[in-house]
């Protein structure tokens, strides 16, 4: 197998569902998610993903086309999202405390993303979200 190009589209947890979990204030406990598109027949083989891009969490939320974030108009890499994690994590190195977005919450970004990408793949079945939590 050759270079990487790429993975699955919702296997990009920071691009798929990050942003909708911080807003939405609570953890996911299910998704479901739908594919569109195709990609070329030798990338569909080497990720099993025939899918350009994966769909998941449209509900409305506060921000909106008349209503836009800073980090959305700035940019910044990534909706602005990369100098948000960034600041909040030297922060909470300076502030001696937990950060926000910590290993729990990076599986939940994750996870979902993983759980959506095999809804997408089952025709936009329901998954569950396997729970994480910190073991001591």
């Amino acid at each position: 197998m050759g270079v990487a190009e790429g993975f699955p589209p919702l296997m990009h947890p920071t691009h798929a569902v990050a942003p909708c979990l911080m807003l939405a204030g609570h953890l996911p406990d299910r998704v479901y998610a739908r594919g569109s598109g195709k990609i070329r027949k030798e990338l569909e083989e080497q990720y099993g993903c025939p899918y350009a891009f994966e769909a998941a969490f449209t509900r409305n939320t506060v921000y909106n086309n008349e209503n836009t974030h800073l980090s959305f108009t700035q940019g910044g890499g990534h909706g602005g999202s990369h100098p948000h994690l960034v600041h909040e994590f030297v922060r909470s190195i300076l502030e001696e405390r937990p950060p926000v977005m910590d290993d729990i919450m990076g599986a939940y970004w994750t996870g979902t993303g993983i759980c959506a990408h095999e809804s997408a793949m089952q025709d936009g079945k329901v998954i569950s979200i396997p729970a994480f939590e910190k073991v001591e």
